[in-house]
């Protein structure tokens, strides 16, 4: 049992430590871009973030179809039947494509439109159309290579990832910096400087994957499969979808305890937005902890080995418990010195530091449903199960509760965000129950036989 252990953690942190450094990188150079925009003023900042907006609405559908490709191909990686991984990350690839092809296509026809669903200031609509015009250029590469990151991941090759996404963000970061401001004998370009980075970078990086799992051994034995399978899709399509639901679910939820806090005041938002920034930094570990451990549960299940996947799960929520605690006491020290570096006001400061010790106690109970839901129970296919628990708990409880504290009781910010943490804890009881239940166990990879 001890040699067991030991393998599960070694393969445990192989898988989990390449996805956590990529997560970094894309956080760091996120912000890094995100300066660079910076300088160009209010309203440029503005056209990208709104146009931004359609690419974070795609990346939720482009990551409910993958989760659903990863989910069949651990599974399928664990029975090792090269054939249907084949085939589920063909489908994958086209529905993908296809999704990239749609959105790109109104953004191009209706960007103004598009844009005015977020604001009414015409400035903003008439730089920002121009701007996700030929942003949207880019969507197709990036949907295809996401799909086969995906593919790469489930079947337990996570450096490829790293490295060229890695890479294509920095040159992307690179590039942008020269369009952006005309540098190195580059032409000056704005914010359409940013635009034509992100096309090119991703063209590239999708050339660089394509490349490697084309002729490089052993991906070169999983390449994707264009025939359509009826039976295949219509399993595929159950299993995802809940997913991409709840991702949109979730996304408008979140965009809704947003607004609510913007209305309490100014200083709360800014609080609240503070706190944001700490939980995203926060997440990382976890990202990649939960997304091994789907990969290392997915793969018992399709082997048969369901007792063994149970006890995968059980080990990662030890971990991620513990970790989450150690999360906790960082984020409690380290409070006062991450707020001294904002320039903010005394009452902006005040609500933050309250807004960020709930934050620092809930992280436990989020980051532990976060690792039940991603990293064990969706790779086992319990994805309906899922998205009704976590519908329920957004929109019969947090956002009501959130309403009422706001805007009946008129409570401070910091009071609305316990109610709103409090959503974890019923979260926790459903999501808990389930997984020891073991009735989240589906072996897919059997069911196609």
């Amino acid at each position: 049992m001890k040699t067991e252990d030991q393998r599960y953690l070694k393969t445990l942190v192989s898988l989990a430590a390449p996805i956590m450094i990529q997560q970094l990188f894309m956080s760091g150079l996120g912000m890094v871009d995100a300066m660079l925009v910076g300088q160009l003023g209010d309203t440029s900042i503005a056209a990208v973030a709104l146009a931004g907006q359609v690419l974070f609405l795609l990346s939720l559908l482009y990551f409910g179809l993958s989760s659903g490709s990863a989910i069949f191909i651990s599974q399928f990686w664990g029975k090792q039947d090269v054939q249907s991984i084949r085939k589920v990350f063909g489908l994958n690839l086209m529905l993908n494509g296809l999704l990239g092809i749609i959105f790109t296509l109104l953004a191009q026809a209706i960007p103004t439109q598009i844009l005015g669903l977020f604001t009414t200031d015409p400035q903003v609509i008439a730089l920002g159309s121009k701007y996700l015009q030929l942003y949207s250029l880019g969507y197709v590469f990036n949907g295809l290579s996401y799909a086969i990151y995906v593919m790469l991941r489930s079947t337990e090759s996570v450096k490829i990832p790293m490295i060229v996404g890695a890479f294509a963000l920095s040159f992307n970061t690179m590039l942008g910096y020269g369009l952006i401001f005309g540098k190195a004998g580059l032409p000056t370009m704005g914010i359409q400087g940013a635009a034509l980075a992100y096309i090119i970078s991703r063209v590239i990086e999708l050339a660089i994957i394509v490349t490697i799992t084309r002729f490089k051994r052993p991906y070169n034995s999983i390449l994707p499969e264009f025939r359509i399978d009826p039976v295949l899709v219509k399993r595929y399509i159950s299993t995802a979808l809940p997913v991409a639901v709840n991702e949109l679910v979730w996304a408008l939820g979140i965009t809704t305890f947003n607004s609510i806090y913007a209305h309490i005041s100014t200083e709360a938002i800014t609080a609240t937005n503070i706190s944001g920034t700490i939980e995203y930094l926060a997440f990382v570990p976890f990202l990649g902890l939960g997304t091994a451990t789907a990969i290392m549960v997915g793969k018992k299940i399709g082997a048969g080995e369901t007792e063994e996947a149970y006890r995968y799960g059980k080990k990662s929520l030890a971990i991620s418990v513990s970790l989450a605690v150690i999360v906790c006491a960082i984020i409690l020290l380290s409070k006062g010195f991450i707020l001294d570096i904002y320039k903010i006001s005394a009452a902006a400061s005040s609500n933050a530091h309250l807004v960020i010790t709930i934050l620092a106690f809930a992280i436990i109970v989020k980051t532990t449903n976060f690792g039940l839901i991603v990293g064990t129970m969706r790779a086992g296919g319990d994805t309906r199960y899922i998205l009704m628990v976590e519908f329920g708990t957004m929109w019969l409880y947090g956002v009501p509760a959130a309403l009422i504290s706001a805007n009946v009781f008129r409570l401070p910010v910091y009071y609305v965000a316990a109610v709103i943490y409090i959503e974890e804890l019923i979260k926790l009881f459903f999501v808990l129950r389930r997984f020891l239940s073991k009735r989240w166990i589906h072996n897919l990879a059997a069911a196609s036989e």
